[in-house]
């Protein structure tokens, strides 16, 4: 989030920037982004029906996609 916007203030599309399963298409569904106190998006993802936030693999950061709009 940009400072000085509150979350209400804004709008948002977040996709995950990486798919674990990209031979997969169907176990990229169900992405999921969130932001903390510290205006920090972090994405997750599904991997064998188990939803893990960020990553739990060393060749994934768990990037986010995103872009912001506010008023």
């Amino acid at each position: 989030m940009p400072s000085g916007f509150s979350a209400s203030q804004c709008t948002w599309s977040v996709s995950n920037a990486e798919n674990p399963h990209g031979w997969k298409p169907n176990y990229f569904a169900g992405s999921v982004a969130t932001y903390d106190a510290n205006r920090i998006v972090k994405c997750g993802f599904y991997d064998e029906y188990n939803f893990y936030g960020g990553t739990h693999r060393t060749d994934l950061s768990g990037k986010c996609s995103y872009i912001v709009v506010c008023q």
